[in-house]
């Protein structure tokens, strides 16, 4: 934003030059990026001359024959501006000037008469976009002075980055509200005081909300019998120094009026609104209107709009319409005033491609408690340029008011977070030059209450920060942080461990996937999640995306789809990340972190040595108890009872650690291999990383070798098909007791003479002593321990 330094300076009295200021703004937290002198173009070869005789131009009624003195010489110069006079002093250009960038100044013939120069207006100069007349000096100014010393429109303009979060800075008084902040000094807003006439402003015009989730207040005022022209200079050069182009008197004050309270406002031509009645509403499908540049723009349906009774005119919060602007011909006008909710201002500007000084601000937040205090000023100025006569009263409607809100600031919170203890007087002293409310205080602190132009500020963090930044940041020592044991955080076992468990997958050669937590309900139906139970999001990015995943294996399904169709089918593939499961008995849904992974197609590739071979089971579970081990896990695989349907049951298993259910492993059914279009069977696995508690793997306690030779026994048997192996192990291990160090599956037989039904399956038994070399007898009479346990509690047959 183009902030005039003289204008601010008329809010607040700064005690230090223009660039001391801009140093302490930017120090503040609002950078000023450049600062620029409104009068620093003008040729220090333009001199003070005074006229010292005029006489008419023989041949033209419009034209007058001046002879000036410069100081040096005494030259002619016609000129045909009407304000020329006797001994007045003008800035005066000889021949050979570069006037800015325009043009080159020449001795010229005019109708017979030599002219030696020409008289500079402020157009001439740059200072405003047009003029009627030539600038007059004062008569105190000596003839041959510089002429831009005396110039009174020489200003600093200062360039301010205005962050997305400070719209309340898009003002002259916002920055002035800042600098007194800075300064101590108190913010200079006087009361304004209307010459209002019997009439009243709800006597010409009504206004209607029916939009008030939109427009939460909207008010319009009335002035009559004014007269539209140009605006006078220092109006112009004011507003050019901003950035904006001179229309005419009553449309520069609203614009000079955003500048100087950051709040937009728009006139009507009264006398051209239908009916007397201003609608806020939405738009309707197919509706256009033809805006204040000309161009007729199509509305989207639900678009925010002002209308009369017939249509549109205006788009709110972004440009007004064509058919009600103000014109040479207006004589009565409407002053309108509203608070508009940003996110429709936003969404209309995007939409219609058309961004403006109005709804640049309105879609970042705008004042609601400086409706009144806008409108009134504008009355004031067009009263005073305009001549008009003000209505008395203000005609609107606010549905919903600002609700002020108080914020408990701690004294402790605020010397902690800073490190510095600021006195209590001098943080009051801040907040109160910033706007806010300080209601009431106690020993531990404050209640503040953020000003209604500050969005940004919404909790006591956001105050401590606001009193940093006034009070300096270079006030805060550079001091090196005092590091305790206390200080030092120890990682959490379970995030340590997913990160070593990452690594060690990729050890194992598979790749790391990061999917979106959203998921398609549809993909969800597919594996068998009930839609309708998972967390919904209110404002989905898409239908595709619209509910949190409940498990990491619809993306991790959806990967291994896209890969095959892509021809990566052989696939080693895991993801970490949170599930959201839903908790009927809080208000946010439990977030778990899980583990997963998927293999598919070959679990080796083709050598001179071997065949490849497809991946099965047995590679997903190694791979399981390989992580097991790297984090000094005991796991165990039992059978499978989860109820997941898109899993086969024959070639699935609970993953248990420390007696709990925490995960599962199995093969994806061939119904869902097909619908995902997968070329191979695919194995996966889901852990639960929160319900495992990780043991601490800082300290790796070393176990030795035994030097004691073991002893090996091999034992066949034959049970039920339904008995599975684990639970035969689990056997044999309880009652071959401390010196059954392993037992190994090597064997499975169904067939004759196998019973139908039964099958066959040998186990080599490993035993070894603590401290010595175990005996036969020793071995004998565990085996038959062994033998014994099996025949009674799994009704075995001992195969001999």
């Amino acid at each position: 934003m183009k902030v005039s330094c003289k204008w601010l300076r008329e809010f607040v009295d700064i005690p230090f030059d223009n660039n001391e200021l801009a140093k302490r703004i930017t120090m503040a937290g609002l950078e000023v990026e450049e600062i620029a002198w409104q009068a620093q173009n003008i040729s220090r070869n333009i001199l003070v001359a005074e006229i010292v005789s005029i006489e008419p131009h023989p041949s033209s009624e419009k034209l007058k024959i001046c002879k000036i003195n410069t100081g040096n010489e005494t030259v002619t110069v016609v000129s045909g501006a009407p304000n020329i006079s006797m001994h007045a002093k003008v800035a005066f250009v000889s021949p050979g000037t570069q006037l800015g960038s325009k043009k080159k100044v020449e001795k010229i013939t005019i109708l017979g008469v030599d002219s030696c120069g020409m008289f500079c207006s402020e157009e001439d100069l740059g200072l405003v976009d047009e003029s009627s007349g030539i600038i007059i000096l004062s008569d105190s100014i000596k003839p041959g002075e510089k002429a831009s010393e005396h110039i009174e429109t020489e200003d600093a303009i200062m360039e301010v980055a205005v962050t997305p979060n400070r719209p309340d800075c898009l003002s002259i008084i916002g920055i002035a509200r800042e600098v007194a902040a800075l300064t101590g000094n108190s913010l200079k807003l006087n009361k304004i005081k209307l010459p209002e006439i019997g009439l009243r402003s709800s006597e010409f015009i009504s206004i209607t909300i029916e939009a008030p989730d939109l427009c939460t207040s909207y008010t319009g005022r009335v002035i009559k019998n004014i007269k539209v022209e140009k605006s006078p200079s220092w109006m112009q050069r004011r507003l050019k120094a901003s950035g904006i182009r001179s229309i005419n008197n009553i449309v520069d004050t609203t614009n000079y009026v955003l500048i100087e309270t950051g709040h937009p406002l728009h006139a009507f031509d009264c006398n051209t609104i239908k009916g007397k009645k201003i609608i806020v509403r939405r738009s309707r499908e197919g509706e256009t209107i033809v805006t204040l540049d000309g161009t007729e723009r199509k509305l989207s349906e639900g678009m925010l709009l002002i209308a009369d009774e017939k249509g549109g005119i205006a788009i709110a919060g972004v440009m007004g319409g064509k058919d009600t602007e103000v014109t040479d011909r207006t004589s009565d006008i409407l002053i309108e005033s509203a608070y508009f909710i940003p996110s429709s201002i936003r969404r209309t500007s995007k939409a219609l491609s058309l961004s403006t000084e109005a709804s640049y601000r309105f879609e970042r937040g705008a004042d609601p408690e400086i409706l009144e205090f806008a409108s009134d000023r504008v009355s004031q100025m067009a009263a005073m340029l305009a001549g008009g006569k003000i209505c008395s009263g203000i005609v609107g409607e606010t549905i919903k008011k600002h609700q002020s809100k108080f914020i408990h600031l701690r004294d402790e919170r605020l010397s902690s977070i800073l490190g510095i203890k600021i006195q209590r007087e001098k943080i009051m002293s801040i907040l109160q030059n910033l706007g806010m409310q300080v209601k009431t205080q106690n020993e531990g602190g404050l209640s503040v209450s953020p000003s209604s132009y500050r969005h940004d500020i919404e909790n006591e963090t956001d105050i401590i920060e606001e009193v940093a930044r006034i009070n300096g940041y270079e006030k805060i020592p550079s001091l090196s942080p005092v590091i305790t044991s206390e200080l030092i955080g120890k990682e959490d076992n379970r995030r340590t461990a997913a990160r070593k468990l990452k690594s060690e997958l990729v050890r194992m050669g598979f790749n790391e996937v990061i999917n979106f937590s959203f998921i398609n309900p549809s993909d969800a139906a597919k594996l068998g999640i009930d839609s309708e139970k998972a967390v919904s999001i209110k404002n989905p990015l898409s239908e595709e995306q619209s509910i949190m995943r409940t498990s990491l294996l619809a993306g991790l399904i959806l990967t291994a789809s896209l890969n095959t169709k892509r021809y990566n089918p052989d696939l080693r593939i895991f993801e970490t990340g949170k599930v959201y499961l839903p908790d009927s008995a809080a208000d946010l849904p439990n977030e778990r972190l899980y583990l997963s992974a998927l293999i598919s197609g070959k679990a080796s590739s083709a050598s001179w040595l071997e065949k490849p071979r497809d991946a099965d089971f047995f590679d997903l579970k190694g791979a399981i108890e390989t992580l097991a081990d790297a984090r000094g896990i005991h796991i165990k695989f039992e059978p499978f009872t989860h109820n997941i349907q898109f899993l086969s049951i024959a070639e699935s298993a609970d993953i248990i650690v420390n007696g709990t259910k925490c995960g599962f492993a199995g093969k994806i059914s061939k119904d869902l291999i097909e619908l995902f279009e997968l070329k191979a069977p695919a194995y996966i696995f889901e852990i639960d990383l929160d319900s495992i508690e990780f043991p601490d793997r800082s300290l790796i306690k070393f176990s030795p070798l035994s030097k004691i030779p073991p002893s090996y026994r091999d034992i066949a048997v034959v049970v039920p098909d339904n008995i599975s192996s684990k639970k035969i192990m689990q056997c044999i291990a309880d009652a071959g007791g401390k010196i059954l160090e392993a037992v190994t599956l090597f064997d499975l037989y169904k067939g004759k003479p196998v019973a139908d039904g039964k099958k066959s399956l040998a186990f080599s038994l490993t035993f070894r002593g603590k401290e010595n070399t175990l005996t036969d007898q020793e071995i004998s009479e565990t085996m038959k321990s062994i033998l014994n346990s099996l025949e009674k509690d799994l009704k075995a047959e001992i195969r001999s």
